[in-house]
């Protein structure tokens, strides 16, 4: 195990707002293909053996802080042109792939969503995205987190006013039931990302910088922009930002008007189908024979028959079948906690752990729709309540965590540590915040013979069920008294995006970091591709919309990062949102060393397709 080069979180900055970025051009003709098979509910013809494993209580674990990280988040820039390179290059650094084998993996929740375009999380995407391919990706095959290549695309190039991108497509690209993917597929699916009214959480986060797509040929189209952005490129190589087959989902006369949310409806174009699938229990997905990628040598991807991935919620029973190699890596996030799998791997040779950076925001959301959270007094009271340092240090800490502001503490667009221990709810000693915050719930009419009482709900995932009894006593210093309610994960999803909680924990991460997608995700009203965070729909005042409105269109990195920094001190100040931050922290995954090519993403959303790795049981 690499130990020492694995923990080294990848933290880059960038001075220049044009970033060349590499294109891979898949090549290769490939035979048409077969009509996905799904057997929903059936049995894995090789199941998974566990050993259940009692998880241990621990009381105030003691957690060696493996390095303190600097954190400089990359700033992205225009999608800068490419060149037709040819065939799709396997790193040298990577080795000859070996073809063939099922790998198992490990996925941390059942999808909400089998329709990616409405996926919200994690949860969805780890099983959507081997299914489709997108127009490009962030390439998985790199350590550089901003290299945008070409998935569906060949080459492409822009326009000398940045707000056009002129995309070739790979001729021999084919969906499952063998019709071709064509520019009518890429305009159906960019322009069904926007639609508008329907929740596009994340895959609508293009929408306030597309235009309209222009079809040129069948293998050639034109992407329009609002504006000069420097996100757009990025988003677009999100998981989320899928290339759809019209002639399959498309309402009559268009297509069949199939809904892809069920999965035996699912026609996709990705190197594996999902070809059994049982609810919270496994997935088979095996190769699709007409993939029609091929790497230099001619070996066509992917490179696996197959990933056998299996739901596993106990953290007991999933260390039990790492130790015992009976999981070969996670396919995303995983139920084991940071400081546990750390120490798994200090243990054991041969398992590798792969940190991204602290981009996803730890948090709870209030429902301003109702009393008491509609007080902005009461919002005040409970940020100012919230010990986050206390916070983080129940979270077996790896020493990447940094204090939950608005923006990342530490990047290009946030405020220095050193300025946030100064700051109101950040600030130690806690006295005087606590002696503040009972102030205001005073005055909001609360007090301690006359409490608001209600329910904390979060879901049994990563680390809601520690956050929780945490937040509750932090909260129960000043009259609020909060009963905990554990949820299943895809169905704690579903009630947040109605809405349906009064305070609820919750965290996320980012498909593609830039400061645009922070602002817009967690900040922003719902509408137009934003606010997908944001469930209660809370209303911020309007200065909100226009500093956000103003940075994404500033291209002058010093100036864009003082509108952030006045939207930040807006939001603390007047507490001029429904989210209240606890802290920014990462992701890992972990893959044993018989996993060859396997990169750590940029988040825990992201680089999901797994074309790319190869098992060598040697």
């Amino acid at each position: 195990m690499h130990y020492g080069d694995l923990l080294k979180p990848k933290f880059l900055a960038f001075t220049s707002l044009l970033l060349l970025f590499i294109v891979g051009v898949a090549c290769g003709g490939s035979a048409p293909a077969k009509p996905v098979i799904v057997e929903e509910g059936a049995a894995p013809t090789k199941p998974v053996i566990v050993e259940k494993e009692a998880i241990k209580e621990i009381e105030n674990p003691v957690v060696e802080v493996i390095k303190e990280v600097p954190v400089v988040a990359p700033t992205a820039a225009p999608l800068a042109a490419s060149e037709n390179r040819g065939a799709l290059m396997v790193p040298a650094s990577s080795g000859k792939p070996k073809l063939g084998g099922i790998a198992t993996c490990q996925a941390y929740s059942a999808p909400t969503f089998f329709d990616v375009h409405r996926g919200a999380g994690a949860n969805d995407v780890l099983w959507d995205s081997p299914m489709y391919v997108g127009l490009v990706e962030l390439n998985p095959e790199t350590d550089d987190w901003l290299d945008v290549r070409g998935d569906l695309a060949t080459s492409w190039e822009v326009s000398p006013d940045g707000l056009s991108y002129i995309f070739k497509l790979h001729p021999d690209a084919i969906f499952w039931d063998g019709e071709p993917i064509t520019a009518e597929d890429v305009a159906y699916s960019l322009d069904r990302m926007v639609t508008p009214d329907e929740p596009r959480p994340r895959a609508g986060l293009i929408k306030p910088y597309y235009k309209d797509t222009e079809i040129i040929d069948p293998y050639t189209v034109k992407v329009n922009t609002n504006f000069v952005s420097a996100a757009f490129g990025g988003f677009l190589g999100s998981d989320f930002m899928k290339i759809y087959p019209k002639h399959t989902y498309a309402p009559a006369p268009d297509g069949k008007g199939l809904d892809p949310n069920k999965l035996e409806n699912i026609n996709g174009s990705g190197p594996f189908k999902l070809e059994k699938y049982k609810k919270d229990a496994f997935g088979e997905f095996r190769k699709f024979d007409g993939y029609w990628k091929y790497d230099s040598e001619g070996n066509q991807r992917p490179y696996l028959d197959g990933i056998d991935t299996h739901i596993i919620l106990d953290r007991g029973t999933l260390e039990a079948s790492v130790r015992a190699r009976r999981i070969d890596f996670s396919c995303g996030g995983t139920r084991m906690e940071l400081a546990d799998t750390v120490a798994l791997a200090k243990e054991i040779d041969g398992i590798d752990i792969y940190f991204d950076l602290p981009g996803g925001h730890r948090g709870f959301w209030l429902n301003t729709n109702q009393a008491p959270w509609n007080d902005v007094r009461v919002r005040r009271a409970v940020h100012l309540a919230i010990d986050r340092q206390e916070m983080i240090a129940a979270m077996n800490p790896i020493g990447s965590e940094l204090p939950g502001t608005p923006m990342q503490p530490g990047s290009w667009f946030g405020k220095t540590e050193a300025e946030i221990a100064k700051l109101p709810g950040f600030r130690q000693p806690k006295d005087q915040d606590i002696a503040e915050a009972i102030k205001l719930m005073t005055e909001a009419g609360y007090g301690p013979d006359n409490p608001h009482k209600d329910t904390l709900r979060f879901r049994n995932v990563f680390v809601f069920p520690l956050q929780a009894p945490v937040i509750k006593a932090q909260l129960a210093k000043i009259f609020i008294e909060l009963e905990l309610e554990q949820m299943e994960s895809a169905a704690g999803f579903a009630a947040w995006q109605r809405a349906d909680a009064s305070i609820a924990l919750q965290g996320t991460s980012f498909t593609y970091f830039e400061a645009d997608v922070v602002v817009n995700t967690l900040y922003m009203p719902k509408g137009g591709g934003v606010g997908g965070r944001n469930y209660p729909n809370f209303q911020p005042e309007q200065k909100v919309v226009d500093l956000a409105n103003k940075q994404a269109t500033e291209l002058d990195r010093t100036k864009r990062a003082a509108i952030l920094r006045e939207l930040e001190d807006h939001l603390l100040e007047k507490m001029d949102t429904s989210w209240i931050g606890l802290y920014w922290g990462g992701h890992m995954r972990f893959a044993w060393d018989n996993i060859k090519n396997f990169h750590q993403a940029q988040s825990g959303q992201g680089e999901l397709k797994f074309e790319h790795i190869w098992l060598d049981r040697n």
